[in-house]
């Protein structure tokens, strides 16, 4: 069976929901440096797979609004992927996903629009206080 992961992440927090489970919001942080939205992204990704995999999930379909992340992580036919990591501390991000995504069977990314991002939608819930 196939689980759904909603991620999102912002340069404060991230956000992130497995299946019909309740929504893990947690703080996004690098040490000392400022956290990038792109990151944060990363981070909760990263956070979304450690917690899924501790579950027992084994086949798991992302879905994020970061376009550039879905990009830098969907591979193209020919094994390249579809965008280039040039950021030093994205590609750090990028291979530790890419070292998590052997512990499961699949992991499939997908793309889709900030009205249906789960994820996203409890993070715009946390900065307006509601």
């Amino acid at each position: 069976m196939t689980t759904t992961i909603y991620t999102d992440g912002s340069t404060r927090d991230i956000c992130f929901i497995i299946g019909n489970q309740h929504p893990k919001i947690r703080a996004a942080t690098e040490g000392p440096n400022p956290v990038t939205v792109n990151a944060g992204e990363y981070y909760a990704l990263l956070q979304a797979m450690h917690v899924a995999r501790a579950q027992g999930i084994r086949d798991i379909i992302v879905k994020s609004d970061s376009q550039l992340m879905v990009r830098q992580l969907t591979k193209k036919p020919d094994g390249s992927y579809v965008y280039k990591v040039k950021t030093p501390s994205l590609f750090l991000l990028h291979t530790l996903v890419k070292d998590l995504e052997e512990d499961f069977n699949s992991v499939t990314y997908k793309w889709v629009p900030r009205e249906q991002n789960l994820a996203g939608i409890e993070l715009e819930k946390l900065a307006k206080g509601k």
